[in-house]
């Protein structure tokens, strides 16, 4: 189903909907267009579902795109996660037709070009339409196999927003600095990451750390990163870690009231 702003676009009598009967591991295409007010709903290329709905729909300038979350604001919620793989995801500007639908093929190119093309393949979060910078990955998600893996605990991707970039700068001599041209780090501008940036590895993983809710991981030294949620240690602020006995790291950081030390 579709569903969103308390379900005004949801399909309220589903009983005559078929039931679904993908098995563990089967692909499925899912699609819903929406021309004025008629919604039409799409499971392998067919019509699933077609009904009207009060207001057509309307995405203010500066949205974002959620992918196996429903709401930002619902994290916490298990019911607001998704548990899956998902191969390819694509927005429209244009409510595309019975048969335009039925021609699109995960990973390849077909009909109307996308404002927004999220195609896992390449192993990234890229937008293949170059609308929107990078997607951000947060708490377990993974790109992996050309397919985006949720696991239904606060994993998704969000893409769009305002987004700041963290530049990459190497030398040899400390004194000569060439930068590269893919960003170090690119995430959402209220992160802050140019505030108090820290970077360290710990076992097996690398971590960067930057402004406020901001702690993401990689298994490489550079990216891709993944976000962490929540985002803070403690509800202490750029905090900056070392080594502590026990395979534990200690860390010292700033509070709302006085600066303050813990250890993790």
């Amino acid at each position: 189903m579709a569903g969103s702003d308390n379900f005004r676009r949801t399909q309220r009598e589903q009983r005559h909907n078929a039931e679904e009967t993908a098995q563990p591991g089967e692909w499925v295409q899912l699609a819903a267009v929406y021309a004025g007010n008629m919604v039409t709903l799409y499971r392998n290329g067919s019509r699933y579902a077609r009904y009207e709905i009060e207001n057509p729909l309307h995405f203010a300038a500066g949205g974002r795109v959620l992918v196996g979350l429903r709401h930002l604001d619902r994290r916490e919620d298990p019911k607001a996660q998704f548990r899956g793989a998902v191969a390819d995801a694509r927005i429209y500007n244009t409510a595309l037709t019975d048969g335009q639908i039925a021609e699109l093929r995960a990973h390849e190119s077909a009909g109307p070009k996308p404002l927004v093309w999220s195609d896992f393949k390449p192993g990234g979060t890229a937008d293949r339409a170059g609308t929107l910078p990078p997607g951000e990955l947060e708490g377990n998600a993974a790109v992996r196999d050309g397919a985006l893996t949720l696991d239904g605990e606060r994993s998704c991707l969000v893409a769009g927003g305002r987004k700041i970039a963290l530049a990459h700068w190497v030398s040899e001599d400390c004194e000569t600095w060439q930068e590269l041209p893919e960003p170090f780090l690119v995430t959402d501008e209220a992160v802050v990451p140019q505030m108090c940036p820290h970077w360290f590895r710990w076992n097996g993983w690398y971590y960067f750390i930057g402004g406020v809710d901001g702690i993401f991981r990689s298994r490489e030294p550079y990216g891709p990163w993944t976000r962490q949620w929540p985002g803070r240690l403690d509800n202490l602020s750029v905090p900056k870690t070392g080594a502590f006995t026990g395979n534990r790291r200690i860390f010292a950081a700033f509070s709302t009231t006085t600066a303050g030390a813990a250890t993790s």
